[in-house]
């Protein structure tokens, strides 16, 4: 079909040109920055920071019903001011333990 004698030095330097440039782009798309293997990357990435949003999001949404309940029920922060503040009431007495007494690992 082809007869070598009919390629000329710059037509084999140009075919050369184009299979470098082709298999060089090839390599990049897989491999390079924003290639193929990049974009699977931080699909998975976007997925998990996804799924963590949705955590957060249900996390924010019962944080915010404690404090309302916090905001409107004086029942509701006595336990946290006894525990935290070491709140008493009128003739209790606060137990301190010592925890020196545990055993360490």
């Amino acid at each position: 079909m082809f007869d070598e004698k009919e390629w000329s030095l710059g037509k084999k330097v140009l075919l050369g040109f184009i299979i470098f440039f082709f298999l060089t782009f090839i390599i990049t798309s897989f491999f390079g920055r924003r290639g193929v293997m990049e974009i699977f990357k931080y699909k998975d990435e976007i997925t998990q920071l996804e799924n963590e949003i949705a955590q957060l999001k249900k996390v924010k949404k019962s944080l915010e019903v404690e404090i309302k309940e916090l905001e409107n029920n004086n029942m509701a922060v006595e336990p946290i001011a006894r525990k935290e503040l070491w709140y008493k009431k009128k003739g209790e007495k606060v137990i301190i333990f010592d925890e020196k007494g545990k055993n360490e690992k």
